[in-house]
């Protein structure tokens, strides 16, 4: 237990750029996979997402804030990084 205290929060960022459509399936992955790190304390970041796939996201999105979106990995990280609820989501 003292060992996962010590581990920094997990955070995970995926490369969305070359990815067109996300089905229902994905989705469930996408945030069960969130929820899961954002009860560790960490984050899921989905970057460079093209238009379509970030308004699926805006539309099906369980909760603002479950799924972070950033334009790429440089952007991801101080998104990831904040732990006070006031980053940009989809």
């Amino acid at each position: 237990e003292k060992f996962a205290k010590e581990q920094a929060p997990p955070r995970l960022y995926v490369d969305m750029a070359e990815v067109q459509y996300v089905g229902s399936s994905g989705w469930s992955v996408f945030f069960l996979q969130a929820s899961a790190l954002e009860k560790a304390g960490g984050a899921l970041c989905l970057g460079a997402l093209t238009e379509r796939v970030q308004r699926a996201l805006s539309m099906i999105a369980p909760r603002k804030g479950l799924i972070l979106t950033a334009a790429n990995e440089a952007e991801a990280l101080p998104l990831m990084l904040q732990q006070n609820g006031t980053n940009q989501t989809a």
